[in-house]
């Protein structure tokens, strides 16, 4: 029986978008967090997430912006 990869996250996902246009997906998952982290933007470095708490968190770039955006 295979089990659903999305069952070690902790509830819904949900989006978090950048000033620049990049879209990030928020994950928390199940376990102990390591440290309080800051997450930054990989593309144009602004500060998008401080994390605190029991979960540790991801973020997953999941939209870049357009090409032709300014």
């Amino acid at each position: 029986m295979a089990t659903d990869p999305r069952s070690e996250h902790n509830g819904a996902m949900t989006e978090l978008a950048c000033k620049c246009g990049a879209v990030y997906e928020v994950i928390e998952t199940k376990g102990p967090a390591h440290d309080d982290r800051t997450f930054r933007c990989v593309l144009c470095e602004c500060e998008l997430l401080c994390a605190i708490g029991p979960n540790p968190t991801q973020l997953h770039l999941i939209r870049q912006p357009e090409g032709d955006r300014e």
